[in-house]
């Protein structure tokens, strides 16, 4: 009898034991916050893929005083010297007017040769991904009686161009391109953009079954074309 009572006293401890190990494995590898984790991983991919996809602009307010300008001199001479700005030397220029239209301009070196055409104000934006429209531009000797730099401002923005290689990279190479943009190899992800001429999905065939987390917003574009800026929306995937 007392045997056979010991048995049963292992038997039930052995059970408590078990069902206290199972407790405390549980309580290990269940994940705690599981909505803060989710949060903090999409919120990185955005980052991650911004980081990978924007690049700088500067953008100068210019006053021209066309009454200064000799009659049929269509282009102007505009020095940005260094102690305005040190424009990088891999930057190019887009001019427009104050309503966006593009007017023809050119970089050399610290001198951007602009055809106003006849305008008061022009608006000049450097940056590495834009595309010069140097149509018919001469380069005469600059003059600053003819114009002031009156403004001037530096940002980020997201470059379609680089949105394009990105995507292509995605489809060629999409394990290189996660690993790049440093994404946990237990998370697979996508992105989307829609710019005025076009929409950019990469996006991987999605099991059946999982959740699927997703960040939009709308952002400033750097149109690959001819440099000229427009809204669109970004939008990030993760499952």
């Amino acid at each position: 009898m007392l045997k056979r009572g010991a048995g049963h006293v292992e038997a039930i401890l052995s059970f408590v034991i078990f069902i206290g190990f199972i407790s405390t494995a549980l309580v290990f590898f269940t994940p705690k916050g599981g909505s803060e984790i989710i949060d903090s991983t999409l919120n990185y991919a955005v980052l991650s893929l911004l980081k990978n996809i924007s690049v700088d602009l500067e953008s100068y307010s210019v006053k021209i005083y066309t009454e200064n300008v000799p009659s049929g001199q269509n282009t102007i001479a505009i020095e940005f010297p260094t102690e305005i700005s040190t424009i990088p030397p891999n930057f190019k220029a887009r001019a427009e007017t104050y309503n966006g239209r593009t007017l023809s301009a050119t970089r050399n070196g610290n001198v951007v040769y602009v055809n106003n055409e006849g305008e008061d104000f022009v608006v000049i934006r450097f940056s590495e991904d834009i595309n010069e429209n140097d149509a018919s531009v001469s380069s005469p000797s600059v003059d600053r009686s003819y114009y002031t730099v009156a403004s001037s401002s530096s940002r980020k923005v997201v470059s379609e161009k680089r949105l394009l290689i990105l995507n292509d990279s995605y489809y060629k190479d999409y394990e290189t391109v996660r690993d790049s943009l440093n994404i946990p190899g237990q998370v697979s992800f996508g992105f989307s953009a829609s710019t005025p001429t076009k929409t950019i999905i990469a996006e991987t065939d999605i099991p059946s079954g999982l959740d699927v987390y997703s960040s939009i917003s709308r952002r400033e574009l750097l149109i690959q074309e001819d440099g000229a800026l427009s809204f669109g929306e970004l939008g990030v995937k993760i499952w």
